[in-house]
């Protein structure tokens, strides 16, 4: 398959699983807050917020560089090096998954006892939770290194109709809690998980006959660069999570709900650049290791076109957003309408942040990557302390806005520091050349085919 029927077939994939997910879930949000009511949605959201900061010690981070590192072994051809990385992956995914279960079950007795049965059977279901995901990341990581870019989405479609499915079992049929609402979540994964089993051991099966090679290979990538993902990965996990927990100490739980709604909408705007970053880190991370300027074409142009896609959603999202609310949601979220319109505006950076961090991880300067997060974390909680505490609600999505202006500063900064230099000037970003034409051509072409035009 050609390099651009690659990353067209694997950003087509990306993009229906991130917009199945992200519909689904966004579907299992709204039955939610109806059955629930926005205080106890806004605990299921500090919930979820906590299982997403405990799900760090999974993997640690270490699945965001090894797709790329499996990826560049298999274009090499060294077959025996990435069976080798593969195993040792799945043999700590198992380790990690289980004794972060374990540690979660057992807590949940101590929680019954310091706070109520309610928290203690959350943090029970929680660890159910928890181990189903090692084994989920584990597949994931497998589906990734080796491009099957239909398996990746698929796993994770899966997971969300069932997740849907029962939510519906459980909070509109039989007028369940909180509790059932993550007992769902971990029904559903257990289901794709066995869906996707056999899909996994074919992809295993090719390296049946191959020895793995190097019995620290595994190790030693940690040692190189991969410490430094361990060490970022909790910063970076922290950030994503840390503007609910300030929502919640200087708003209230009420807050955090509708916070979480205008986060879901914006949501449903990035997962183009999501399904991108998927497919690109594993493609750059072959090219670069046989030619610089493969992997400069390849990003080059999918800056270009994510920045341009990036103004044409803000602006039509930014002019449905208040309609859509009022059709979907109380009128008590309407509050989120403004939040949700600045949220919006960091799209913007979207592209460019996307462009850098697949340099970063490809080139394997995760060290810098580090350095980032390191610098990013204290100016978020910063901006957003200062920011809630005198503007209120809105002072999130301005925090956001900020932040993500330094912390692009900051990685260009550190780019004068790679062996490998990728320049791209604004002239190039801006102007249609040749192979832009070409591909609208054949875009053309193929819709007229199609459609029979």
């Amino acid at each position: 398959m050609s390099l651009k029927n690659r990353v067209i077939t694997g950003f087509a994939w990306f993009s229906f699983s991130d917009i199945s997910i992200t519909a689904m879930n966004f579907l299992a949000a709204i039955l939610t807050i109806q059955a629930l009511g926005t205080f106890e949605f806004g605990i299921l959201t500090l919930s979820l917020s906590a299982f997403a900061i405990l799900s760090l010690f999974l993997d640690m981070g270490i699945s965001t560089f090894l797709v790329s590192d499996i990826a560049q072994e298999m274009g090499k051809g060294k077959y025996s090096r990435a069976k080798s990385l593969l195993q040792s992956y799945r043999k700590l995914g198992l380790f990690t998954g289980i004794a972060a279960s374990a540690i979660a079950f057992l807590s949940s007795f101590y929680l019954r006892s310091l706070y109520n049965e309610l928290v203690g059977n959350m943090m029970a279901a929680i660890s159910v939770f928890l181990l189903l995901n090692s084994i989920k990341n584990i597949f994931t990581v497998t589906f990734h290194g080796l491009q099957d870019f239909k398996s990746v989405g698929m796993i994770s479609v899966y997971e969300m109709f069932f997740r849907l499915v029962f939510v519906i079992i459980f909070l509109v049929f039989l007028n369940k809690g909180i509790v059932f609402v993550i007992a769902s979540y971990s029904i559903a994964l257990l289901l794709s998980i066995l869906l996707m089993r056999g899909q996994y051991k074919r992809h295993m099966a090719q390296f049946s006959k191959i020895q793995a090679s190097e019995k620290g290979l595994f190790a030693k990538y940690v040692r190189s660069h991969g410490k430094w993902v361990i060490l970022s990965f909790p910063l970076k996990r922290t950030g994503e999570q840390i503007h609910y927990w300030i929502t919640e100490f200087f708003l209230g739980v009420n807050a955090v709900a509708i916070l979480n709604v205008a986060m879901r909408f914006y949501s449903l705007l990035s997962i183009s650049f999501q399904s991108l970053e998927g497919i690109l880190t594993p493609i750059v991370s072959e090219k670069i290791g046989k030619s610089i300027n493969s992997a400069r074409f390849i990003l080059a142009r999918n800056l270009k076109y994510a920045f341009w896609a990036s103004i044409v959603i803000m602006l039509a999202s930014v002019s449905l957003s208040e309609t859509a609310v009022r059709l979907l949601f109380p009128p008590a979220y309407l509050k989120s309408v403004p939040l949700f319109n600045l949220l919006a505006i960091t799209l913007l950076f979207a592209p460019f942040s996307l462009f850098l961090r697949t340099f970063f991880t490809v080139t394997k300067n995760q060290k810098y990557q580090f350095y980032v997060f390191m610098l990013d974390l204290p100016l978020l909680i910063f901006f957003e302390v200062v920011l809630v505490k005198y503007f209120g609600l809105i002072g999130i999505p301005l925090s956001l806005i900020a932040n993500g202006m330094t912390s692009l500063l900051i990685r260009y900064y550190f780019l004068r520091f790679f062996r490998h230099r990728i320049k791209i000037s604004l002239s190039e970003l801006c102007k249609i050349d040749d192979y832009d034409r070409k591909l609208l051509k054949s875009a053309k072409r193929n819709v007229r085919i199609r459609f029979g035009f």
